[in-house]
């Protein structure tokens, strides 16, 4: 269950460890021993790797702002040149054919599509988090509804998580602090 004063807590600590610089907090926190200096518990990464704060920042402001920038995306010239292929479906009754048994190593079968399901999370505070998988065979992603998560690709983590039935708090997250007041959201 997510706790503000336990994210206010760890934002201190981070904070104290050298975690934040001029521009907000940086990527991470390094504790491996290999890469650390002698006599050093931590290093601080210094990047902010603002294309992820952007993306968040830009997804927060298109919904916000009615889709503003697919609006202002289609305004481009360049992009109105190629809006037909844009516009391109993929075919649909193409006959599927099967792979010959030695091209794959296991049976494959064609199944009907089925309709994805929508589902909405309403509350982040649930006994036990209730997740979503995605994958292509070679990446994959699972996020929960609070908003924790992670991804590989192959047996690569590309984000750290951990699993933890009882509590909900590994993921990226974005905290926005009133620097006037202190209030943490």
């Amino acid at each position: 269950m997510y706790q503000p004063a336990a994210a206010v807590r760890n934002l201190v600590r981070i904070e104290a460890l050298g975690g934040r610089g001029v521009f907000g907090f940086y990527e991470a926190l390094d504790f491996t021993p290999e890469r650390l200096p002698q006599g050093e518990t931590v290093v601080t990464v210094k990047a902010y790797m603002a294309h992820h704060q952007g993306m968040s920042l830009v997804s927060i402001d298109n919904v916000l702002n009615e889709n503003i920038m697919r609006r202002r995306f289609h305004r481009e010239p360049r992009i109105q040149s190629a809006q037909l292929l844009l516009q391109e479906r993929t075919p649909r009754d193409i006959p599927v054919t099967r792979p010959r048994a030695y091209d794959t190593k296991s049976d494959a079968l064609v199944k009907d599509y089925v309709e994805p399901i929508l589902r909405r999370f309403y509350s982040p505070n649930l006994p036990t988090p209730s997740v979503h998988l995605l994958s292509n065979g070679r990446y994959a992603v699972m996020i929960t509804g609070a908003g924790s998560g992670y991804s590989v690709w192959g047996k690569l983590a590309v984000t750290r998580w951990r699993e933890d039935v009882t509590r909900d708090n590994w993921g990226s997250y974005i905290y926005l602090r009133d620097v006037g007041s202190g209030l943490v959201w």
